[in-house]
């Protein structure tokens, strides 16, 4: 059974209270933009102060690769999260406006991991 958009946005709005209703109905709307976007490393989005971007890392080769991935770029201030898809080679970095694109490119570099151009 397939829920649509707005079946998600009159089951986000059910909350305690108002402001509970639009923080849920923020969620959701942005768990469903998330799913309708286009997965490729140009993908940068703004989402309640969160920027997210997909990088392309080539010599990512196993889980070890991605720990240390995920230790180098979480110690940033700024990054909120650090997804590794080792078999496609990506990163996934959520961060806010204190880290910056430069920054996270460069830790990467530093740690053996550089970004594809």
């Amino acid at each position: 059974m397939e829920i649509r958009p707005e079946q998600h946005i009159a089951l986000a709005g059910r909350g305690a209270n108002a402001a509970d209703g639009d923080q849920k109905m923020r969620v959701f709307l942005g768990a469903f933009e998330a799913a309708q976007e286009p997965q490729n490393s140009d993908c940068i989005r703004k989402e309640l102060g969160t920027l997210n971007k997909t990088f392309s890392v080539p010599n990512i080769s196993c889980m070890h690769c991605a720990h240390h991935i995920k230790t180098g770029l979480g110690n940033l201030p700024g990054v909120k999260g650090v997804e590794v898809d080792v078999p496609k080679k990506q990163v996934l970095v959520t961060y806010d406006s204190e880290a910056t694109l430069s920054k996270i490119e460069a830790t990467l570099a530093e740690i053996g991991y550089p970004v594809a151009k």
